[in-house]
């Protein structure tokens, strides 16, 4: 009887510790790379895919290709523009939206969501971001909410917006990343 209570010690301390080690990690600053939807990767890795919301019906069979396993890893960024003739900008946007969340739930579901929209003034960019992900988290489209790459004023004027909380990651070119790490750090210390 003792034997067997120390073998179950051992398999109760051994085994935990085992399978802790062969959990894959999530990477916190990210490197991948951007899919011209023609190519399907042989393995899983971040991709990026841009199109806007005239192209998603053609683009829906170019994602339909993609395997569930590269699609869980890939980042989608929709862009739009909103004019300054529109009469109602933020039904416009809501509109927008949900063509865009109601596309990406039958042809994702996708690791990363996010909006580009050109045109718009700060409180109705915060507005599509917050729509966004509202619309997104009920129909499991993507896990998360992205940020286009835009200059530290638009992330100054979204912050205002407190779109910021809606918000899981930020694309940030090469060039820019020290620049918007300082200025993330000087707002959320």
């Amino acid at each position: 009887m003792k034997s067997f209570a120390i073998v179950l010690f051992a398999l109760q301390t051994l085994l935990p510790t085992l399978s802790a080690a062969d959990a894959p990690r999530e990477c916190t600053l990210c490197a991948g790379a951007v899919s011209d939807l023609k190519t399907i990767p042989a393995t899983p890795v971040p991709l990026l895919a841009s199109v806007t919301v005239a192209d998603l019906p053609s683009a829906g069979t170019a994602f339909d290709a993609f395997p569930a396993a590269v699609k869980s890893r890939m980042t989608v960024m929709v862009s739009y523009p909103i004019g300054a003739d529109s009469p109602d900008p933020l039904a416009d946007v809501e509109s927008k939206t949900r063509l865009i969340v109601d596309w990406a739930h039958l042809h994702g579901p996708f690791d990363a969501i996010g909006v580009s929209v050109a045109g718009a003034d700060a409180a109705t960019y915060g507005y599509a971001i917050k729509r966004l992900a509202v619309l997104t988290q009920g129909q499991v489209a993507a896990a998360r909410i992205v940020l286009p790459a835009v200059s530290t004023e638009i992330l100054t004027a979204l912050y205002e917006t407190g779109a910021q909380s809606y918000l899981d990651v930020l694309l940030v070119g090469g060039d820019d990343v020290k620049r918007t790490a300082a200025f993330l750090l000087e707002k959320d210390p």
